[in-house]
């Protein structure tokens, strides 16, 4: 991380609660050239899920079968509708269209109202959620808030459940958000959490038949003969693991360490807990909530949520819990706080710039149209068009794994690699040949510990910042190399993928060591 200059810290202490008016037309000009390179990124992944559970021969066999019950709690239906329908673009923009309606309906257009919705649309958290961070869930957020507006308005009637059936369709951790903070609110517990639990069953069986419909049910299933409830329970098991609430390893399949941060939980839960004491009793107390479940999650104790999705499920349902008639110079303030600050701005923006001009600014995301998405992935397929087994090194060289340093460097450049494969082709690892199958982190050790015995004759395909200097003849291999920054421009590289502009295609030799790539492309000297 750089340096911070005085002149950048002063600039951050006067600039950050104007952050988003400051960049208020370079942001939407971007927003209308295209979405940004990260969403389109995070979308191929989210897709990829519909692509593996009807075609699920794409990973080599030694790494085991792939569980397609993991994806027993998936919204495909709301995944579906954002990324492949409406667009991601359109599908948060109507969410947030939504929310407004919905809350000019319950408090009626006056100065107040109008004041109060220019803060929660201009937040910086909302800001993130249009410009790059809203995903698939966003829309199940809005109307988990909006049942709970009717949860305290009237209980548990016909609207609530109308509208929290919608939430845990479109997105499962929004009504499981919702449903944790419902329990302070429902007059009935014992009808509340029955209705809840008889939804949440109802959702699963949908999804069951949804998956055991999809694919073929003698290749490449785990569970193909277990009855309902155990592919329920492999299922959240396999979810649980991918989260690190289930962090137990074995020497088949080692887990990688995550590592608990105490403090960093302590400082994300700060901006609720710290408006809680000047807040009525009962929205206090939702905060206060909402910092911890924010806390637990971002120390890694339990990480069941985007930071994002999380902060932005409480801040929502702060925004429709402040009376616009009532509402003091205090409690505009605290809105303002929670939704603009200089811990969001810093927590959610992705660039190289240093600490203070992170937390100041909102960094405006690049723009990335569909149609060089498409150039550059049919690019991909023309080089790879020939490649039956393909191996992806990331770089990482360690005795033990970490879970944040898995693709630490590539994350985002990958998902348009994997999507460029031919579909007859095997390749090993990307993010769901690591959780969802039964030994993908032993094998993902051996390329940590360097060794490549396992994949003896496989295309590899590493990356480095800085072309490497070798001479293919010499060693008689088959080398290719490419600079990305040809393919996604230089300004996308240095942002998004720095340590990976350049892309290096081998062969693994038969001998099983590193070959060629032993030094280089780790970086080293």
């Amino acid at each position: 991380m750089k340096g911070c200059s005085i002149g950048e810290v002063v600039f951050s202490l006067l600039s950050w609660p104007f952050a988003t008016w400051l960049v208020a037309w370079p942001l939407i000009r971007s927003f209308i050239q295209g979405d940004s390179f990260f969403a389109m990124a995070l979308g191929r992944f989210y897709i990829r899920q519909l692509h593996l559970i009807s075609d699920q021969g794409r990973y080599p066999e030694k790494i085991g079968k792939f569980d397609k019950w993991a994806f027993i709690y998936q919204n495909f239906l709301s995944v579906q509708l954002c990324y492949v329908i409406l667009g991601r673009r359109i599908f948060v923009v109507t969410s947030m269209l939504m929310l407004s309606g919905w809350y000019l309906w319950l408090e009626s257009i006056h100065v107040s109202s109008a004041l109060i919705l220019f803060i929660f649309l201009s937040s910086h958290i909302v800001c993130f959620i249009i410009a790059e961070r809203g995903n698939y869930q966003t829309m199940g957020v809005v109307v988990a808030s909006m049942a709970l507006t009717m949860l305290q308005s009237d209980g548990v009637g016909p609207a609530y459940i109308v509208l929290i059936t919608l939430a845990l369709i479109l997105s499962t951790s929004s009504f499981l958000l919702a449903g944790i903070v419902g329990i302070l609110m429902a007059d009935n517990l014992f009808a509340y959490i029955g209705g809840n639990s008889l939804l949440s069953v109802f959702f699963l069986a949908a999804n069951f038949i949804f998956l055991n419909e999809c694919g073929p049910r003698n290749q490449c299933e785990t569970t193909s003969n277990s009855t309902f409830g155990k592919k329920i329970l492999l299922g959240v098991a396999a979810v649980l693991k991918a989260i690190g609430v289930i962090r137990k390893a074995s020497d088949d399949n080692p887990f990688p360490h995550r590592q608990i941060s105490i403090v960093r939980g302590l400082v994300s839960g700060i901006p609720f807990a710290g408006v809680a004491p000047f807040l009525p009793i009962d929205i206090g107390m939702i905060c206060i909530l909402g910092a911890v479940i924010i806390g637990i999650n971002q120390s890694k104790i339990l990480r069941f949520f985007d930071f994002h999705l999380v902060y932005l499920f409480f801040f929502t349902w702060l925004f429709l819990n402040i009376d616009s008639n009532t509402a003091t110079t205090t409690e505009f303030l605290l809105l303002f706080l929670v939704g603009s600050n200089p811990m969001l701005l810093y927590g959610l923006n992705r660039s190289n710039d240093s600490a203070a001009i992170r937390a100041s600014r909102f960094i405006v995301p690049l723009p990335w149209a569909s149609q060089k998405s498409n150039e550059v992935i049919g690019i991909f397929k023309q080089i790879f068009t020939d490649t039956r087994q393909v191996l992806i090194d990331d770089g990482i060289r360690a005795e033990h794994m970490k879970y944040n340093n898995i693709f630490l460097n590539t994350a985002l450049l990958l998902e348009f690699i994997w999507d460029s494969f031919r579909p007859d082709a095997k390749f090993f690892p990307d993010w769901y040949s690591l959780f969802y199958t039964n030994a993908g982190f032993k094998f993902y050790k051996q390329i940590h510990l360097n060794d490549f015995s396992e994949f003896q004759g496989y295309t590899r395909i590493s990356f480095h910042p800085h072309l490497p200097d070798y001479d293919a003849d010499a060693k008689g291999e088959e080398v290719m190399f490419w600079d990305l920054s040809n393919l996604f421009g230089l300004e996308i590289c240095n942002r998004y993928f720095p340590q990976a502009r350049y892309m290096i295609i081998d062969i693994v030799p038969c001998s099983g060591t590193n070959g060629m790539l032993e030094s280089q492309a780790r970086g080293d000297d």
